[in-house]
């Protein structure tokens, strides 16, 4: 499975500058929400003629993908025309995307749906584009949604799953929407609700690990793409988040087949001798994962002893409060300390995150260290 986000919910000055913040928090893409905004607004955008070739060099270089094109309106907005979207799936062929998205308000007479797709479904016929109606709105029941893709009968439609659409608005469960919908799916929106409230993925009432299983279950081999919140509106905060809390979850796809030592009385993940292709940070995830009760630390003088599990969530406490004093990926964060648990919490929370750590010798006094603080741009200390 691949995971992207919308560029609805991130700001970004230049397509170069979008490319760069998807490589940076780990995702494989993102959705252009309004492609005729991005184009308007970005010199570098790739919907430009003379900046394709460019655009998609810089994805291809950062091995991403624009996963999705988004129409901004709802299908019944009185404003909405069948040029419209016979424009916008025209862009998408333009650029290579493969999936538009498109998404109901309220009722229409299938009469004037129908009317209103046309060109724009016959197009996406013609070039292998996929059309992707959401589950949200009059859409939220999978039945619904169903009914709909019949009566259109086009093999380049398909469904957006929004999960909150079809959990929490229309009272479904995982495996009734499953069930449904099954092969339709081809892209998935994630995001939680708790109370009445979009919160951020696994602090609400969704049921993640059996959504995954499910999805895993159809081979879904598409895009999961993070779903905004009400709480939460900083990006390195919603989308670390996001990435950090799927990787590894039960039924998400990445499977570890363990090795044995030579007396074959204890396991260790990798094969000798090979190259590990994973963060400092997926490490971590992939050991609380399989080892979730081992130990990880155990430091009797200072009371410290955690099991993997726990020592993780160490870790996401401490690169939380980082992020919320203001550091960014690329920030530099100084630990002065000698060899206790702080230490190692302080490195791993700053890789989490992306932050550079610049290491302290404990010997240094006063005017060296303010030396050292200076050349290297510090930004926070601990």
């Amino acid at each position: 499975m691949k995971l992207a986000y919308s560029t609805r919910d991130v700001f970004a000055a230049s397509f170069l500058e979008q490319c760069d913040l998807a490589r940076d928090y780990g995702f494989s893409g993102f959705e252009i929400f309004d492609p005729v905004t991005e184009r308007a607004s970005h010199g570098d955008s790739i919907f430009r003629g003379n900046r394709l070739s460019d655009a998609k060099r810089k994805l291809r270089n950062r091995r991403l993908t624009v996963t999705a094109l988004r129409f901004p309106l709802p299908l019944d907005h009185p404003g909405v025309t069948a040029h419209q979207l016979y424009s916008v799936v025209e862009m998408a062929d333009q650029a290579g995307v493969e999936q538009v998205i498109v998404a109901l308000e309220r009722e229409m007479p299938m009469e004037q749906l129908q009317s209103l797709l046309r060109d724009a479904v016959a197009h996406a016929e013609e070039t292998g584009i996929e059309i992707l109606f959401e589950t949200s709105g009059p859409l939220a029941g999978s039945e619904h949604a169903v009914q709909l893709l019949r009566r259109f009968a086009s093999v380049c439609l398909g469904v957006s799953w929004n999960v909150r659409g079809t959990f929490f608005d229309a009272k479904e469960s995982v495996e009734t929407t499953i069930k449904t919908l099954g092969a339709y799916i081809r892209y998935v929106r994630l995001g939680d609700r708790k109370d009445g409230v979009n919160v951020l993925l696994g602090e609400g009432s969704l049921p993640i690990d059996p959504l995954l299983r499910a999805l895993r279950s159809l081979n879904f081999e598409g895009t999961i793409c993070a779903d905004w919140n009400d709480e939460i509106r900083h990006a390195d905060v919603v989308l670390t988040h996001f990435v950090s809390f799927l990787n590894g979850r039960e039924g998400s796809g990445r499977e570890q087949k363990l090795q044995y030592n030579r007396s074959r009385t204890g396991t260790f993940p990798w094969p000798k001798y090979e190259q590990v292709d994973l963060t400092f940070s997926q490490v971590l995830d992939t050991m609380a994962e399989l080892y979730p009760d081992q130990y990880a630390f155990k430091y009797t003088t200072l009371d410290y002893t955690r099991t993997y599990t726990q020592f993780r969530e160490d870790v996401d406490r401490a690169a939380a409060a980082f992020i919320a004093m203001g550091v960014k990926p690329g920030y530099h964060v100084a630990v002065w300390a000698t060899n206790v648990p702080q230490w190692f919490i302080t490195f791993w929370a700053a890789t989490k995150i992306g932050a550079v750590l610049v290491t302290v010798n404990t010997a240094y006094r006063i005017h060296e260290i303010e030396y050292l603080l200076r050349q290297s741009d510090t930004h926070t200390l601990v």
